[in-house]
This record gives C-alpha cells, sequence and structure tokens, in this order.
C-alpha cells in the first residue's frame, strides 16, 4: 500500500521500518536524529535543521526503492 508523506514523517517512518527490520544505520543517521530535535547549535546558536536533500540521501541510502521523493509545484492561475 502506497502513501504519500512530508519529508519529516518519511524520515520517522525510516526510522521505525529500520528498527523492526534491524537495518544497520551509521552515524550519518545518528546525527540526522539529533538535528531533527534541534539539540544542535551553529556556531550562531541557531539550530541546525534536518532538510530535505539530506532526508532524500538517507533514505535513498539505507532504504533504496522503499521511498520515491517527488517534487511538485502547483501554480494557481486566476487568483
Amino acid at each position: 500500500m502506497d502513501k504519500t508523506l512530508t519529508p519529516q514523517e518519511a524520515f520517522s517512518d525510516f526510522l521505525q521500518f529500520a528498527d523492526k527490520t534491524g537495518i544497520k544505520l551509521g552515524n550519518d543517521v545518528a546525527q540526522a536524529k539529533r538535528d531533527n530535535k534541534g539539540s544542535r547549535l551553529t556556531a550562531k546558536g541557531t539550530p541546525i535543521k534536518l532538510g530535505v536533500a539530506r532526508i532524500r540521501r538517507l533514505l535513498e541510502r539505507y532504504c533504496p526503492g522503499r521511498y520515491e521523493f517527488r517534487e511538485v509545484v502547483v501554480v494557481h492561475d486566476g487568483q
């Protein structure tokens, strides 16, 4: 069954899937989990955020074929 998720939801789904299936995750995923929580700061004190491009790279690396990313642009003509 296919479902549509936001990148953040897909990252959460990925973590649950990896836990259930026993996929060995690297330090890059541990760092991404910390960044997703906002627990890591830049030198200026702003939180480092987990972005879409990074989520995509992680999901494609650890679960190729399970997740499909699509970029969508909606134009509202006549408003």
